[in-house]
């Protein structure tokens, strides 16, 4: 329930990020290491929550990417869409080290 939470907060702070971009290029650099700290996080304290976590950002890339491109320009649209990659790569990582948190029907 935890990982759904914080999906659906990181989603909005995703599609947010998508709509007004960064304020200046140095904000890139603390959410490069924030992601880090997650994945971390996810690999080695809470697999399940933050694999959950990640997903929605994942699944909205194609969407913040457009967003981004049609209001800020194509580097910002880049920029976002590296973001949801990363989120992607890191919910496939947590879940090949951890195959026990997959979410299982």
């Amino acid at each position: 329930m935890i990982g759904y939470l914080l999906g659906i907060g990181l989603a909005l702070s995703y599609i947010g990020l998508a709509w007004n971009g960064f304020e200046s290029e140095f904000q890139f650099l603390p959410a490069l290491g924030t992601g880090g700290v997650i994945l971390a996080v996810g690999l080695f304290l809470f697999p399940r929550t933050v694999g959950i976590a990640l997903t929605p950002t994942s699944l909205l890339a194609p969407v913040a990417f457009v967003v981004a491109w049609l209001r800020l320009g194509i580097t910002d649209a880049l920029v976002v869409l590296l973001i949801g990659v990363g989120a992607m790569i890191g919910a496939f990582i947590i879940g090949a080290v951890h195959p026990e948190a997959a979410d299982r029907l």
